[in-house]
């Protein structure tokens, strides 16, 4: 309660009050003055401050004020003897120890080393300095002792060091010694000089902290007048010296030179005063910008504003709200901050806040602003802290301990949470979608994963060696609801035992048999086995909550070492083979690129006929030939139409008039629409606001307008009249233009009024020159498509919207390139599984008709420098380039040039925005089985919706056709549809038992060739039934692959799930 049986709700204005010790949770101080208000002790639990204003009363503003008075007098009083000392020394005097000369370079000696303190201070810090100033004082100490016992009465030269002894320094001898004098001087000056940088900077500071930068300039000014004044008056005294030294050196009074020298000495000693005090305050500014070397100073100065305000020393403020709240010169020392909430809060890096998590910037800025994207935090303590709502998307969060933090609700989407501390931490409706390094973070039942938005994660920060993958989960699609919340419930009541050289099965059988009997009283089961490669398997055993996991770990751990030595010892005498084997026995290992190789090396006599392409669609084909000619003179046509898969059963020739208005009104288009102020895919285009969007979109229109007509043309309308005769409203066409003129190919022919009447055609570009690719790939289907992504150059544009929807597609597996060097994107392109998809996203653009990629910041190439790289994928087997980029006719000739089936492209400069939206509703559409052409209408046509914003968007994508080969569907890709008509269900066994002899390390290399080989002859029986020859070549090629997997452990997945697949294949063979 509060004093006086008041409430804060009544009364705003508490200064001075104490309510030390006193129970106030839940109390309400929003908008209340705070300032000289003692809370320490006291439990202020879900206390609200909101727009509280904290820090020192009156009084203690006063108090500061004449602290930063006295420091700042103290400033000037030094200056005024750092200055006088090598002042006094450069002063010529009667009868001198020392000659004027000497005497002079000293005092320029002592001006040089003030000066290096305080460059030293203004470099390093006054820390730093004073211990490199300590150093040298040690060092110097030993070497006078070491001059000292040099010196000899004896020898000349030795004879000077003997004033470094102790009797010649202290006069004991009768002689006159200036070391001493020396020595204090020195000492003097140098310690007048670090006087000035400490308190000048601290009265700066606690000025500042206390009121405003105006009395921050009050105290510069009085240190100034102080040491100018004093410093002048100081040289000024010393004229008699000046005049005696003259009279007695001349014998005859010259007081004009005398004068001169006296007004140099104070004109240098002002100098040297302001330089020195104005350096010194530029130190005091940069305590205020919170620089670490000039940390002890900032530690004084908040040390004494916070004398005497607003205490929460040792105060319990869990949950407690500072919102919008004044907080400087306030005391959070030993404060229990768990939860406490800061959004917004003001002057929070003027508060004493020793032991505490607020004693590191990076936190202290965090939990005010809550924005954290993109920025590092290593390491940090974040323990118990308020990021409710943070936005911490694509925050390094390696190795930060966030336990009991509250990040309900925030933003931690592309972060890095490998080694994270999690204990206790509430993730409540979090978003961690594409977050990674989870597989190494700290969680336990305390942590809460309730409602988290998650789509996917990754386990590793980085990927495996040569290889893209950091274990995705899930491995395809998306996280259905809880999903998320499940798998990592799941990560916390299991125990994960890891091989590193693989696994021997019968050493892990007895050992887990084992720990199963000696924890009888603990339920063990096995959850999951994990073939991660290179020999490395996890096996993730299920445990109650309250299980001691170290125990049980180590136990097996033990007993499982101890079973594989004997074995091991077992195996070398039973089968007498060599070390090697007995590794390789174990590991199991096999490289894909050495089984295909080993495939490679054989003579395969292989039925081509079989792989010939029929219609998965009863689908038109229309080519239209713009054979040559131009704009001026007119161009010759031919049409050819007919069934697709078939030669054209129809053939005309006709013409298209001259018409330069077109081209000319395409150009006009193109300067407007270039100039058109979009986020755009192209690198190093600047975009000036030239023309509105309103004048491009009516440019856009007189284009359309344009095309129109001059395909309503009496010379094209013979064409047109037998392409309306041949097809029906119903059919699906699609629509190949085949010229090698540019502007032709840059045409809108979209808008044409034949696919408004006939809404399943579609528009591709072609040249005239064509080649069927060669595909040398094992003609094996596969259960995934394969997806091989480079995310080139990402200035001002977000490709990692591209990534998160292809790793978004069901049925396939994608391997990302962000910002590859050249190096890399060879060698992926080489990889032997061969790729079904090439996509790339970033800047590009056309130069003389060839396209340029920028795959990372510094490089770019073209098509030409990963040409041979290209065509080795091409052979490999892929069939679809998708280049979500600018300007890409330029690379989609290239490309075409390498017969690469199918290329997407935009044929203009792209936003970024559209580019993202087309290839959603592509991929949307393609992957859920619709035919290439009709996934790209269905796509262009949805991005109608968006040109109010973004003119013409319906016009960019344009897809680039081999006449050669057939349109693909999303199974084409995997080999399953356009090669059958039945046998589909065969196919699909055929591939999961690929896939299962793929992932699966129970066969040699050369095992695994055998079994390929084998099931190359399986997929060589379609289409079904087949015949009497391929049902016996079908019989011998299964009686291969269940001899080679006879003999495998009958605890093998390979061996169990194999022998599934082999009687359902079987089944279909013999019917």
């Amino acid at each position: 309660m509060l004093s006086n049986s008041s409430q804060p709700q009544a009364e705003k204005n508490f200064q001075g009050r104490s309510f030390k010790g006193k129970d106030l949770t839940l109390e309400d101080f929003s908008n209340a003055d705070i300032r000289g208000c003692d809370f320490s002790e006291a439990n202020l639990t879900g206390a609200n401050f909101r727009g509280a204003k904290a820090g020192l009363s009156q009084q203690g503003i006063y108090r500061s004020l004449l602290i930063a008075a006295a420091l700042s007098g103290l400033a000037g009083a030094a200056a005024t003897l750092a200055v006088g000392q090598p002042i006094a020394l450069m002063t010529p005097k009667p009868n001198p120890v020392l000659p004027f000369t000497v005497n002079f370079i000293m005092g320029l000696i002592l001006i040089g080393v003030n000066a290096i303190l305080l460059i030293s201070s203004l470099k390093n810090g006054l820390e730093k300095t004073i211990q490199n100033l300590g150093i040298t004082i040690a060092i110097l100490i030993p070497v006078g002792g070491i001059l000292a016992a040099l010196g000899n009465a004896k020898t000349p030269i030795l004879s000077e060091l003997r004033v470094f002894r102790i009797s010649y320094l202290i006069g004991a001898n009768q002689i006159a010694n200036p070391i001493p004098a020396l020595i204090v001087t020195l000492t003097a000056s140098m310690g007048a000089t670090l006087t000035v940088i400490f308190t000048l900077a601290l009265a700066i500071a606690i000025a500042t902290i206390t009121l405003n930068k105006i009395f921050k300039l009050l105290v510069i000014v009085e240190v100034l007048a102080i040491g100018i004044i004093a410093s002048a008056i100081v040289t000024r005294n010393a004229d008699d010296r000046v005049f005696e030294v003259f009279s007695v050196v001349n014998r005859e009074p010259a007081p004009l030179s005398a004068i001169i020298i006296l007004i140099a000495l104070v004109i240098l000693s002002i100098t040297l005063a302001t330089i020195l005090i104005l350096l010194s305050s530029n130190i005091g500014k940069r305590v205020l910008k919170e620089e670490e070397k000039y940390s002890i100073i900032r530690q004084f100065a908040i040390a004494i504003s916070a004398w005497g305000g607003t205490s929460f020393v040792k105060a319990n403020l869990t949950q407690a709200y500072f919102n919008q709240a004044l907080l400087k010169s306030t005391n959070f020392t030993d404060a229990n901050l768990k939860h406490t909430r800061w959004y917004q809060a003001e002057k929070l890096e003027w508060a004493k806040v020793g032991n505490t998590i607020l004693e590191n910037a990076q936190v202290r800025e965090l939990i005010v602003s809550l924005d954290g994207y993109r920025k590092n935090f290593v390491g940090v303590n974040l323990r118990g802290a308020n990021l409710m709502n943070a936005n911490l998307e694509y925050a390094n969060l390696r190795e930060a301990d966030l336990t009991e933090a509250t990040l309900e609700t925030a933003n931690l989407e592309w972060a890095n949470l490998t080694q994270t501390q999690a204990i206790g931490t509430n993730f409540k409706e979090a978003r961690l979608t594409g977050s990674y390094g989870l597989s190494t973070w700290n969680i336990d039942s305390s942590t809460n994963l309730l409602w988290v938005n998650c789509k996917f994660i990754y386990l590793l920060e980085y990927p495996k060696p040569g290889t893209d993958d950091r274990e995705r989960r899930p491995s395809s699609g998306e996280f259905g609801p809880d999903e998320f919340t499940k798998l990592f419930q799941e990560a916390i009541d299991t125990v994960d035992l890891i091989f590193r050289e693989g696994i021997d099965w019968r050493a892990f059988i007895y050992s887990f048999k084992k720990v199963q009997v000696e924890n009888s009283e603990t339920e063990l089961t096995i959850q999951r086995i994990e073939n991660k490669g290179d020999g490395v398997f996890i096996v993730r055993v299920q445990v109650p909550p309250e299980t001691d996991k170290a125990k049980i770990h180590q136990n097996f751990t033990q007993t499982y070492q101890e079973t594989l030595q004997i074995l091991e010892a077992e195996y070398q005498e039973k089968l007498k083979i060599k070390d090697s084997e007995i590794a390789n026995y174990r590991e199991r290992s096999s490289n894909m690129s050495e089984v295909i190789r080993l495939l490679a090396s054989r003579e395969i006599t292989q039925d081509r006929k079989f792989i010939k392409k029929s219609p998965q669609v009863a689908g038109k084909l229309v080519i239209l030939k713009i054979i040559k000619g131009d704009f001026k003179t007119g161009f010759t046509v031919m049409l050819q139409l007919g069934q697709d898969g078939m030669l054209p059963s129809t053939e005309i020739t006709g013409s298209l008039p001259a018409f330069p208005e077109l081209e000319a009104t395409y150009q006009q288009w193109k300067i407007l629409y270039h100039k058109l102020q979009l986020p755009v895919r192209i690198s190093g285009r600047k975009v000036n606001l030239f023309s509105s969007e309103d004048v491009c979109k009516e440019s856009a229109k007189l284009l359309e307008k344009h095309l129109k007509t001059w395909l309503k043309s009496e010379e094209f309308y013979p064409l047109k009249d037998r392409l309306q005769q041949k097809l029906n409203s119903t059919d699906e066409i699609r629509f190949i233009l085949q010229t090698e003129h540019s502007t032709l190919l840059r045409l809108p022919w979209q808008v044409w009024e034949v696919f408004e009447h006939y809404p399943k055609a579609e528009i591709a570009l072609s040249l005239p020159q064509y080649d069927q690719a060669e595909s040398v790939h094992l003609n094996l289907p596969r259960t995934r498509v394969r997806i091989l992504a480079i995310l080139g150059n990402n200035q001002d544009i977000n490709v990692h919207k591209d990534r998160a929807i292809l790793q978004q597609i069901i049925g396939a597996d994608v391997t990302v390139l962000d910002q590859p060097q050249r190096l890399e994107v060879d060698v992926h392109l080489r990889d032997e599984i061969g790729w079904d998809i090439l996509f790339f996203a970033g800047h590009s653009l056309t130069e003389e008709e060839s396209g340029i990629i920028h795959i990372n910041s510094t490089d770019y190439l073209t098509i030409s420098d990963l040409k041979y790289s290209l065509r080795f994928a091409v052979n490999r087997g892929l069939k679809l380039a998708i280049f979500n980029s600018c300007d890409g006719l330029g690379l989609a000739r290239d490309l075409a040039d390498l017969q690469i089936p199918q290329i997407i492209v935009m044929r203009e400069p792209v936003p970024d925005t559209i580019a993202t939206e087309f290839l959603k509703y592509f991929l949307l559409a393609f992957s859920k089985g619709k035919t290439l052409y009709t996934a790209v209408r269905e796509a262009r046509e949805k991005l109608h919706a968006k040109e109010d914003q973004y003119p013409c968007a319906s016009w960019l994508p344009i897809i680039f056709q081999n006449p050669a080969e057939m349109p693909l569907i999303w199974d084409d890709l995997r080999g399953l549809s356009s090669t059958i008509t039945d046998g589909k269900t065969y196919l699909e066994a055929l591939a999961k038992l690929r896939e299962l002899f793929e992932q699966n390390f129970d066969l040699s290399p050369l095992e695994q060739a055998n079994i390929l080989e084998q099931l190359q002859a399986l997929f060589q029986i379609v289409p079904m039934p087949p015949s009497e020859l391929k049902q016996r070549l079908g019989s011998q090629a299964l009686m291969v692959i269940k001899g080679t997997i006879a003999d495998l452990p009958a605890t093998s997945i390979l061996k169990q799930e194999g022998q599934k697949l082999l009687k359902e294949i079987s089944q279909e063979i013999l019917g």
